[in-house]
């Protein structure tokens, strides 16, 4: 392996961190709150990119790929649909498409995706508007505590469009979605799902569990 720098050890280390923190989260019975502390983690590694500059500062060479669920095609303008993928019971992944107006089924595929087209994924449909898991995580960190607390959208950081739909949703609008499994709703569920993902990666495992010596 090559010499790293005492910056790059003290990179990897806390990338390594975030990612066994993120291990902690990763059960069916994890609640919100333990989620929005998640939160931070996925922001630190995947939002602002430090888990690509630690694999790359590793020397270990390769993509990394993360498998998880994405929709086949957009649905209709009507639907909310979350791709889903989190455990509700250990072993049974769940996904929803929910259509106030039928239109066509929300139809999904397990994809492998490189870590850039993983955030950028859309994991939610919300009467036409995409969410991206990059929408998604900021949401949370924004406005939910992971990094800041504003649920009423007060800050200039809380107030895009996209977020005012995630409200909605949480506060059981959009048709009345106030769907929640294992005492989390289906914002948190789909961020569980993207943590899911992300451990799934047998990359990032690889990262997780690779001495790097001492800052």
């Amino acid at each position: 392996m090559k010499s790293l720098t005492p910056e790059q050890i003290d990179l990897l280390k806390t990338t390594q961190a975030h990612i066994s923190a993120l291990r902690q989260a990763n059960s069916p019975r994890t609640d919100e709150h333990i989620l929005r502390v998640a939160s931070t983690s996925l922001r630190f590694l995947i939002v602002e990119g430090y888990l690509i500059q630690a694999w790359k500062a590793s020397a270990i060479g390769g993509p990394i790929e993360v498998e998880a669920y994405c929709f086949a095609a957009p649905p209709g303008s009507s639907a909310i649909a979350f791709c889903g993928g989190a455990d509700i019971l250990p072993g049974i992944p769940l996904s929803l498409g929910w259509y106030p107006q039928p239109e066509r089924p929300v139809e999904l595929a397990l994809k492998k995706l490189n870590l850039s087209a993983f955030l950028q994924h859309p994991c939610a449909y919300l009467r036409g508007t995409r969410i991206s898991r990059h929408d998604l995580i900021k949401y949370i960190a924004n406005t939910k505590g992971g990094t800041h607390y504003d649920p009423l959208g007060k800050s200039p950081r809380s107030r895009a469009a996209k977020f005012a739909l995630l409200r909605d949703v949480e506060r059981g609008g959009l048709d009345g979605l106030g769907i929640a499994f294992n005492e989390r709703n289906l914002i948190h569920h789909e961020l569980a799902s993207t943590i899911k993902s992300i451990l799934g990666s047998s990359q990032i495992e690889r990262l997780r569990t690779q001495p790097f010596g001492s800052v």
